[in-house]
């Protein structure tokens, strides 16, 4: 990934999927000098509302390292209305895997990216 972002967030679901996608996008970002502020481990069913608002405003308190944030794994929709809700819409970049860009809901967080992603 070479968009010119250095660091970025990680929310992924605690999922071997998640796990797995992490693993590729963090060592492409990786080889182009980026590096990963933190990551958000996040357990599926325990994904609430109000998870999603905390782990969101732990990366919005940390925003002078990233504006970037990389979701794998979890609910869209839920994850869009709360950023929307805390004003991260058109602020920081969310980037969503293919599986979710069939999705009516990523593209409404203005300047995301739905991307695929190979080895």
């Amino acid at each position: 990934m070479t968009f010119g972002w250095k660091s970025m967030f990680i929310m992924k679901a605690d999922t071997a999927y998640g796990e797995s996608y992490t693993s590729g996008v963090v060592t492409a970002h990786a080889k182009n000098g980026g590096t990963v502020v933190r990551t958000f481990n996040l357990l599926l069913d325990t994904l609430t509302l109000d998870v999603y608002r905390a782990t969101l405003m732990a990366i919005r308190d940390q925003v002078q390292q990233s504006r970037v944030i990389v979701a794998i794994g979890l609910n869209v929709a839920n994850l869009a209305r709360v950023a929307k809700e805390l004003g991260m819409d058109g602020k920081f970049t969310f980037i969503f895997p293919e599986n979710v860009c069939s999705s009516s809901t990523w593209y409404q967080l203005p300047g995301s990216f739905c991307i695929g992603f190979t080895k």
